[in-house]
């Protein structure tokens, strides 16, 4: 047993070594072509910014719902994990003291989840807050369309869309639309998705559909078995989305039922499966840049396509 795992330490030993000579060569040159856009986008503190974001969007909620502050900064410290430094830093440290799953939740608990500094860092940040700008560098070239964003959100903080009116019809729901008007963005839901009849992430894609007028869920083909769709293509051929790229600008689109095939399958065929129901689209979303928002099984699905 000793001589095996001497064996085992001196092949994982000279594995690492391989693997470490692998990877020095390309990122180093790699590193010379980065553009001075890329450089910018590393120099941005992400995991502040996502963080914070999460945060204002518990705050908006809670403000939605009527709760008090109180209790908006208690569901803010009950959701949010954070610690000071790179992403890598708690991860070793959890790492250090978990010998199982239970250390390991034990260890999350009490290495990120301080309250203090959440509270000091996060509750008390606004987007156009002095010392939060500061520490995210808001002056980053490569920021600014967020900053753009965040101060359009706080300018217009109290509104939400009401049941008379659709979330893209909001300021803030077009200057999305702006923001990402080259894009699509393709929800895949999850695991059994085949056999459900509505959509995933419901409110985004009937909110998509209501601007560009389309049903807000798509019709079953009459007399045709449980599952069959309108044909993709005449259905995103929606009347306010017009007939190119320009017209159509941002929009999101969701497989149903088994026009996905079965999502139950092993992801190879029903990535194969959704990229032929992608080229069944209009021509005109041709030209878009997809982004693909994978739930659960979902997500190796996006990866695989």
């Amino acid at each position: 047993m000793k001589s095996n795992g001497k064996i085992a330490k001196r092949a994982l030993a000279a594995m690492l070594a391989a693997l470490s000579l692998g990877i020095a060569q390309p990122n180093a040159a790699r590193a010379d072509q980065f553009s001075a856009e890329n450089a910018q986008l590393q120099g941005v503190k992400w995991k502040d910014l996502f963080t914070q974001l999460f945060v204002w969007n518990i705050q908006k909620g809670g403000k939605a719902a009527g709760l008090n502050e109180a209790v908006t900064k208690h569901r803010v410290l009950r959701s949010v994990y954070y610690k000071v430094g790179d992403f890598n830093i708690p991860y070793q440290e959890i790492l250090a003291q978990a010998k199982s799953t239970n250390d390991a939740f034990i260890a999350r608990e009490s290495i990120m989840g301080d309250a203090q500094a959440i509270a000091k860092r996060f509750l008390g940040a606004s987007p156009l807050n002095a010392s939060f700008e500061a520490n995210l560098d808001w002056s980053k070239p490569a920021l600014k369309p967020a900053a753009d964003f965040l101060a359009l959100l706080a300018a217009n903080k109290g509104e939400t869309a009401s049941k008379d009116s659709a979330y893209f019809d909001t300021k803030n729901g077009e200057a999305v639309q702006r923001a990402l008007k080259d894009y699509l963005f393709v929800v895949i839901p999850g695991f059994g998705s085949h056999t459900m009849k509505n959509y995933g992430y419901a409110e985004i894609v009937e909110a998509a559909n209501l601007r560009c007028g389309r049903p807000l869920l798509r019709p079953t083909v009459e007399g045709a078995p449980e599952g069959v769709y309108q044909p993709t293509a005449k259905f995103h051929a929606g009347q306010r989305c017009g007939e190119t790229a320009d017209q159509v600008g941002f929009d999101v689109v969701h497989p149903m039922g088994n026009e996905l095939g079965n999502s139950m399958d092993k992801n190879l065929p029903v990535a194969q499966k959704l990229a032929v129901w992608l080229s069944e689209l209009p021509a005109a979303y041709a030209k878009k840049k997809i982004i693909l928002l994978g739930y659960s099984k979902g997500s190796p699905i996006a990866h695989t396509m």
